[in-house]
């Protein structure tokens, strides 16, 4: 996952799978400083926001 978001960063898909493996993990802190720099860079280049599973995923986290 890791190496798919460093070949396409703005690929939402691979940033997910990223971010569930990184919880998998227990590694939340990290799974939290993914999101936010996927969603910065989405929102600097693109001027999107992630799509609305994605923010699920990091609500629940709350």
């Amino acid at each position: 996952a890791f190496a798919a978001v460093r070949l396409d960063p703005l690929r939402e898909s691979a940033t997910r799978t990223l971010i569930q493996a990184q919880l998998a993990e227990g590694n939340r802190a990290q799974a939290v400083r993914t999101f936010l720099e996927f969603r910065g860079r989405l929102n600097a280049e693109l001027g999107i926001e992630p799509s609305d599973a994605l923010l699920a995923l990091m609500h629940a986290l709350r």
